[in-house]
């Protein structure tokens, strides 16, 4: 929409809502006819209604328990369920503009609207009318707009941004003045669409993480040094002695293709090589730490023979017992049938 409008030699005000606690906001009786209105069951609505009431919450200070206070609003944050009801809550919030177009994701909403340098007041008597529109929906639904945290940001080419006179537009009686850069979703958009805020921000952020990683390894086999780069990042250790070498060919044949003109033959061969042989992997770790796992064997060759040997001498040891216990019971038999039958001979 943006890139059409710009094609168009036309601006685009973009207006990045802010609600204020949204998530322990929602009426728990507003939100039960909503389910009921998406055609929820029965069933479910009295389970939704038993999981949001009769909630309460205490304030501990170190051993000391304040009274129980109902929680008579919102729904649990953290939960599985808590994006989801938020959503089904603002689901009819889209409908509410009629000159703007909204576009939503959960909690974050914006209003985009196009328009040419000669419309300039239409567009923002337009979008302040939507603006009192979804002021009114929120008063409505119990949720409360942030004025303070509302951005509005106007894109467009440089020239045609030059020419843009004051651009303001209100919101409960609060003036919103465009900002060059506003963060949505957790990118930087920038006027111009550049992109270059969100740039030089993960570039920072990198560059933090990369003083943390070299100050602060745990590793228990560091590496001499971490290297960033756009194309390839990889670690030098000790016993890789290839890997220096591996870097330089992927350079040159990323130079080759990136220009072939100005490539050898062989930069050209090695490009094809790594394209048919190598796979890059880019790996992100959520820790400055890892978790050495290893494997040995359940037996050596020692402990095996001890425990079979055990085992067999057990085994063996008890057959002998149970042999010569039945060779005595045998003898005992013997004997006892022969001084019988000598008893009978001398009667």
């Amino acid at each position: 929409m943006i890139l059409n409008a710009i094609d168009k030699k036309q601006l685009t005000a973009i207006v990045l809502l802010d609600m204020s606690k949204g998530f322990d906001s929602i009426d728990t009786m507003t939100l039960l006819t909503k389910l009921e209105d998406v055609g929820a069951p029965c069933q479910a609505i009295q389970w939704f209604q038993s999981y949001l009431t009769s909630r309460y919450r205490v304030v501990r200070i170190q051993t000391t328990l304040s009274e129980p206070l109902e929680v008579k609003s919102g729904v649990p944050q953290g939960s599985i369920l808590g994006p989801l009801l938020f959503s089904i809550y603002v689901n009819d919030l889209p409908s509410v503009p009629q000159q703007c177009s909204p576009y939503s994701y959960v909690d974050d909403t914006k209003l985009l609207m196009s328009f040419s340098l000669q419309h300039q007041q239409r567009a923002i008597s337009e979008i302040n009318q939507d603006l009192l529109r979804i002021r009114n929906w929120c008063f409505d639904n119990k949720l409360l707009l942030n004025p303070e945290k509302t951005k509005a940001m106007i894109c467009g080419s440089r020239q045609m941004r030059a020419k843009l006179p004051n651009f303001r537009l209100s919101l409960l009686g609060k003036e919103i003045i465009p900002v060059t850069s506003a963060k949505d979703l957790g990118v930087i958009l920038d006027s111009g669409l550049t992109f270059d805020s969100h740039v030089q921000a993960t570039i920072s952020s990198s560059k933090f993480y990369e003083k943390e990683v070299n100050t602060n390894c745990s590793c228990l086999d560091a590496c001499n040094r971490i290297i960033y780069e756009t194309d390839l990042s990889y670690a030098l250790f000790n016993d890789i002695a290839n890997t220096t070498s591996l870097h330089n060919q992927f350079t040159r044949a990323h130079n080759a293709s990136t220009s072939e003109r100005q490539s050898s033959s062989v930069d050209v061969k090695w490009r094809d090589y790594l394209r048919e042989n190598i796979l890059q992997l880019s790996i992100y770790f959520n820790e400055l730490s890892y978790i050495r796992t290893e494997s040995v064997p359940a037996y050596s060759w020692e402990s095996f023979m001890a425990e079979a040997g055990g085992t067999l001498g057990l085994f063996l040891g008890a057959s002998f017992l149970t042999i010569a216990e039945l060779l005595d019971f045998l003898c005992h038999i013997v004997a006892f049938l022969f001084r019988k039958r000598q008893q009978n001979i001398k009667d």
